[in-house]
């Protein structure tokens, strides 16, 4: 076995290993980092599921964080901040990872704590699209799709999209894909308004231009090919 594989190992034991001391000390110092960058910071914005993802301004949150600039938040719990306390929101294919009804209390939530004004982004697999590989005809762009995910994935028969679909349904501790209509609806019951489906990296708003990062991830053609992009407005 090569040594980096043999050292990715040993360093995913000791974090699993560490785990409990990690979330006590990750919560004993979550409201003190809370509460400075509060003060500290004119326009509040939360990246909910940010893994890795560090970016100028903007509090990155994870539910297990793997350094001490991103704070602990479990998106189906309450949220750790005040009423009325951020601009902006942030959730980069996170919301597909929790079931519907913790999705329903967690864009109330996001209400919660948004400013007047504020705007929370979502970003997700869109259902329709993947769905579609199965019900209609490939077009170039499709084809590139289930090309790219079977080969890097390898796990398929004849190269089928029946695979890319129940991937996206089954891996990576997806719960609840998304369309248009039922995200809509999830927004406009949380009493979001001003709702706006747009183009990965494009935004109404400069703060929440070119923020995705999922493309990085996987693929730049990939993720415009699967992802929906939403952003709403906290009336």
């Amino acid at each position: 076995m090569a040594l980096s594989r043999l050292v990715q190992i040993f360093r995913n034991r000791l974090h699993a290993a560490t785990a409990p001391l990690r979330r006590l000390y990750q919560m004993a110092t979550r409201r003190r980092q809370i509460e400075a960058y509060l003060r500290d910071t004119a326009e509040p914005r939360l990246i909910l599921g940010a893994g890795t993802q560090q970016r100028p301004g903007w509090l990155s949150s994870d539910l297990d964080p793997r350094d001490h600039q991103t704070i602990r938040i479990d998106a189906t719990k309450r949220l750790p901040f005040p009423d009325g306390s951020l601009a902006c929101v942030f959730a980069e294919h996170m919301i597909e990872h929790i079931d519907y009804w913790q999705g329903q209390a967690l864009v109330r939530e996001v209400r919660r704590v948004l400013r007047p004004g504020g705007v929370l982004r979502i970003a997700t697999p869109d259902l329709v699209r993947l769905a579609r590989l199965v019900c209609e005809p490939l077009d170039a762009e499709a084809q590139a799709y289930v090309d790219w995910s079977n080969g890097l994935f390898g796990e398929h028969v004849g190269n089928r999209p029946s695979f890319v679909l129940n991937r996206a349904m089954r891996w990576w501790g997806h719960t609840f894909v998304y369309d248009v209509p039922t995200l809509r609806d999830l927004l406009e019951n949380a009493g979001f308004v001003e709702l706006a489906f747009v183009e990965v990296g494009e935004s109404r708003h400069d703060a929440l231009r070119g923020l995705e990062h999922h493309g990085d991830v996987v693929s730049q053609a990939a993720n415009r090919f699967e992802t929906i992009v939403v952003e709403a407005v906290r009336p």
